[in-house]
């Protein structure tokens, strides 16, 4: 009993020995991992320093030159009001809610409309169902603007 006492004792103080052991190593290892981290970026720094000097400018050149491009592009897509060709109702049908111009959701928001319910199947609003009579003078100032008349509002129904 006593043999097998002593040799529990001297199996726990081994495997104490062992985690305190590798506690220690553990440590060494993640802080040599952070010294080495820390020369790598002291290492790479110049190199970084140099590109973005080259990169910075050329940057900056390709934006000023895609700039009026692009200013014309949306200037082009998202403002004005397009004028339908054919039937106006299947013109703006086939539209999604993020292809009108800024002009357009407003007029369009006149007319109780908004981005939940221009896609949706259910829940138009009340000028949907309103013939050309029924809608306020504004209403009808936004219908025109958007290529409608009294009888071509009244088709929709």
């Amino acid at each position: 009993m006593k043999k097998l006492a002593y040799t529990l004792a001297l199996a726990i103080a081994s495997n104490l020995t062992c985690a305190i052991a590798a506690d220690k190593v553990a440590a060494t290892t993640e802080k040599a991992a952070a010294t080495v981290e820390k020369t790598v970026d002291k290492a790479a720094a110049p190199a970084k320093k140099a590109v973005e000097k080259v990169v910075a400018p050329a940057d900056k050149a390709v934006d000023k030159a895609a700039a009026p491009a692009d200013k014309a592009a949306t200037t082009e897509a998202k403002s004005g009001v397009r004028k339908p060709t054919g039937n106006v109702g299947k013109f703006w049908d086939a539209l999604n809610w993020d292809d009108l111009s800024a002009d357009e959701k407003k007029l369009w928001g006149v007319l109780g409309w908004n981005g939940r319910l221009w896609g949706a199947e259910t829940g138009a609003p009340a000028s949907e169902s309103a013939v050309w009579d029924k809608l306020s003078k504004e209403e009808q100032e936004a219908a025109t603007a958007l290529g409608y008349d009294k009888k071509s509002w009244n088709k929709e129904e």
